[in-house]
Order: structure tokens, then sequence, then C-alpha cells
């Protein structure tokens, strides 16, 4: 990939960064999409973990998706979950033993007789939802901070720009987008965006396809696509209300 040495977010010199920056965020499984030490510097990369990937990365929606999925955390930690289980509200993790990750149950001791007198054949777990409308300013904040690390991972790796040095000019409109991901607002409005489910969730379906990213053109809009598992976000950057 080739060299940036200005941050595309904060132009600042970059030069000396260490840090490479994960487009989709790790702890979404994501180990392919990721720009090279520089193109983003250490300062907003630190920011953009802590302020914008880790406020939605623990709504509890994510959070579930990430236990049913068994996707760690950088520091190997994958999120606890609740289950009824006799009638009761309990605790549900995964354990490594034995080099494998099984899942444990924790209950209290009423909950442990239960069980003894009469073992259950099922017990229930939540659902999730990815679009927390509550947090709909964090997550277009999210979309838009992964929509502009994408445009410029293909812009670079395009074969219409050659040179090993790179210098990035961007429009007025990007630069409003990244100056919205990089301070945000103070009024916390969101940009608008448009979700969907496209299907029923499968929990270790194994599916290659469980993350999507895009581009497409609507109508001369630049649109970005993203899907993680079974939920669409749609973002228009053209018309993006700033």
């Amino acid at each position: 990939m080739r060299r940036i040495h200005k941050c595309i977010f904060c132009n600042q010199d970059s030069t000396n960064s260490q840090s490479v920056e994960h487009i989709i965020p790790e702890s979404l499984g994501n180990e392919e999409l990721i720009l090279d030490k520089g193109i983003v510097c250490d300062k907003c990369n630190n920011y953009f973990s802590r302020e914008i990937e880790s406020p939605v990365l623990n709504l509890d929606g994510f959070k579930q998706l990430r236990f049913y999925e068994l996707i760690e955390s950088k520091r190997g930690r994958i999120p606890n979950s609740d289950v009824l289980f006799c009638g009761e509200k309990c605790d549900i993790h995964w354990q490594k033993v034995n080099g494998e990750n099984c899942l444990m149950i924790g209950m209290l001791p009423e909950a442990i007789n239960k069980f003894l007198e009469a073992p259950p054949k099922m017990f229930f777990t939540k659902g999730f939802e990815l679009n927390d409308k509550k947090y709909e300013y964090e997550i277009s904040r999210f979309l838009l901070k992964i929509a502009i690390e994408y445009y410029v991972y293909l812009f670079i790796k395009s074969e219409g720009s050659a040179s090993e040095e790179l210098d990035l000019e961007f429009d007025e409109q990007l630069k409003k987008l990244i100056h919205f991901v990089r301070i945000g607002r103070k009024d916390r409005k969101s940009i608008k965006y448009e979700v969907s489910v496209l299907h029923n969730y499968k929990p270790l379906s194994n599916d290659n396809m469980s993350i999507q990213i895009g581009f497409l053109l609507e109508s001369n809009d630049l649109i970005f696509n993203l899907v993680i598992y079974n939920t669409n976000f749609k973002l228009n950057l053209s018309k993006a209300n700033l």
C-alpha cells in the first residue's frame, strides 16, 4: 500500500505513527481490511477506538452478536450474556477448556435445585438488534468512519495511482464528513442512515459473507453499504445532513 505522511483525518504529520488502522474493528472479526501505519495517525486511531468504536461495540446488540459468534476483543474476551434457565435468569459465558471454547452457565443455588429436580430440555437467550435508536449519533459516526477509511483504502489500492508517495485531496463534502467523525457535534445530531434486517440470524453458521462492505451509485449519489451479519446499513455520503 502506498505511503501517506499526513493523517487523513487531522491532516497532521504521521510519519512516526506506529498503529495500523482496522477499517472494521477487530472486535467484529476483521483481520484483512487494514490501513497501513500513518494513514490514520496514532492520536486519531486511539480517539476512534475510545470514542467511536467502543461505545458502539458495547451496545447490547453488538455485544450479543459477539457472544453468539465467539468474537474476542483485543484482550481476548468474549462478552457474557443472559439466559432464562429453569425459570431463573442466569449468566452464560464462554470459557477455554483444553483450548476449546465451552459454554458455561452460572446459576444461583435455587436454580441448581430446580435443575436437579427437573432437568430442562432447552433454555432461552436474548435476540439482538444492531440499530439501537437511542444511539443513532454514535452509530452514524461509527458507520461514517468506516466509510471514509474504506474509500481511502480503495483509492490507494487503485491501479490508477501508481506512485509510492501519495497526497490526498478531499472535496468540501468529504471534508465535512471527516470533521464530523473527528470532532462530532455538540448537539449530538446524527447523520441519517437507513437500516434493514435482511434475514433471520443463525448463530455460528460459518457464513463467509457475514460482513460485506462497498459503495453503490444511485441517481449520482454515492451510497455506502455495510452488512453486518443480518443487518444492512446504508449511508448516503452525497446528501449527508451536516
